[in-house]
């Protein structure tokens, strides 16, 4: 699993809000790099938005859900660098 997952809001031209995700992992010593990156195209929500990490499909790997408290979407690391939207 990454090392850590940031969630930023982005201009994506215009006046359209999306949401960057990000998957960084280490590179070297006190480096990291972004190994996967995926935008969702969500409005901007005031009340913030949260990652959480848990293995929710019971295959003993941890997936990982990002929600605006209206929409959930999961992601499965399926391979080194590739994650997968599952829901």
């Amino acid at each position: 699993m990454a090392e850590f997952i940031i969630w930023g809001r982005c201009r994506a031209g215009g006046s359209i809000d999306t949401g960057r995700l990000a998957i960084y992992e280490a590179s070297g010593h006190a480096r990291y790099e972004a190994v996967w990156e995926q935008r969702l195209h969500w409005n901007w929500f005031p009340g913030g938005y949260t990652v959480s990490v848990a293995d929710v499909d019971g295959d003993g790997n941890e997936e990982f859900a990002i929600t605006t408290g209206y929409d959930v979407e999961i992601f499965k690391c399926t391979g080194k660098a590739t994650y997968q939207q599952i829901g």
